[in-house]
């Protein structure tokens, strides 16, 4: 069955209105059609059983109609990675959603490439991925910070686990 993020609440009977392209891709791409049904989540109220209640020029409307599950989150597991080439950073969000990380903090390095960083289509991969996946929530991909500035405000207390893939162990 079809799963969709949307950003609106969602509760019985509520009218869901997915953006113009969720639309577009339901019509002309799954060619959905009224009556037909799919699943939706916000990251906050769980996920709804809808039915397509409208297909309209500018969008399409669904209808809430009941809570597949309950709203549940994975363990609360952050991924920090530095900033690397445009293809493999976008794999590494995509694997890190799949995966169930709660969210994904974006690093500067000395080596660092940030010029090609697309926050947009980086968040749209993790969209992408938790559908795809069956999660619940999206994780949020982060601004690129300084290494630096990212331990200096560390949380005292929350673990910290580095990984150095230099090869000289």
């Amino acid at each position: 069955m079809i799963r969709l993020h949307v950003p609106s609440p969602l509760a019985a009977a509520a009218a869901v209105a997915p953006t113009l392209d969720q639309s577009r891709y339901l019509t002309q791409v799954m060619r959905l059609k009224v009556g037909d049904e799919l699943l939706v989540f916000n990251g906050r109220d769980g996920e709804w059983r809808c039915t397509v209640a409208e297909v309209l020029k500018k969008g399409v409307i669904l209808r809430a109609e009941e809570q597949a599950r309950p709203q549940t989150y994975g363990p609360d597991l952050e991924l920090i990675v530095a900033v690397v080439k445009k293809a493999r950073v976008e794999t590494i969000v995509e694997k890190a959603a799949e995966l169930g990380a709660r969210r994904v903090r974006l690093v500067l390095t000395k080596r660092t490439n940030a010029d090609r960083i697309r926050l947009d289509r980086l968040d749209a991969i993790a969209e992408e991925a938790a559908e795809q996946t069956g999660r619940l929530d999206v994780p949020p991909v982060d601004d690129p910070v300084k290494l630096d500035a990212l331990l200096d405000g560390w949380e005292a207390g929350r673990r910290l686990m580095f990984c150095d893939e230099t090869g000289g162990a």
